[in-house]
């Protein structure tokens, strides 16, 4: 269940960052060497499962997998953003609409709220991207 739901959220940054972001730099937690770019605005995406609940009593009882995900978009200090290129806000904006229209590949998955937030920094800007996802599954 919960390995699932992780492989299938880190497939869904990464067809957003290779298709509508392919220029912005993605870090999958616990899979990319993270390798800042001090140059340019550079992201960190990672899964964090959280309860698993009974939903179902029976012979086929079904769980409720409920969890978040971040996405961690850094912006460094004295970055100009080119008319032609994303900021930190852009991205996230992006990444919101992607994630909330996440229904998973066989409907178990879905995005059910996603929460922007600025993070202080001195090095510069660096938003963060709340996803909050619930799953179900029969075993």
């Amino acid at each position: 269940m919960i390995t699932q739901d992780i492989a299938e959220l880190r497939q869904h940054a990464l067809d957003l960052f290779e298709t509508t972001l392919a220029d912005v730099p993605l870090f999958i937690a616990d899979v990319d060497d993270v390798e800042p770019d001090e140059q340019g605005v550079w992201c960190v995406f990672v899964v964090n499962p959280d309860t698993n609940e009974e939903a179902t009593i029976g012979i086929n009882s079904i769980y409720d997998q409920r969890g978040t995900a971040n996405l961690m978009i850094t912006q460094p200090k004295g970055v100009e953003i080119a008319t032609s290129e994303y900021g930190a806000w852009d991205i996230a904006e992006i990444a919101m609409r992607h994630f909330r229209s996440l229904t998973g590949d066989d409907n178990r998955l879905r995005v059910i709220r996603t929460i922007p937030s600025r993070i202080p920094n001195d090095d510069g800007l660096q938003v963060n991207l709340l996803i909050l996802y619930r799953s179900r599954h029969t075993s």
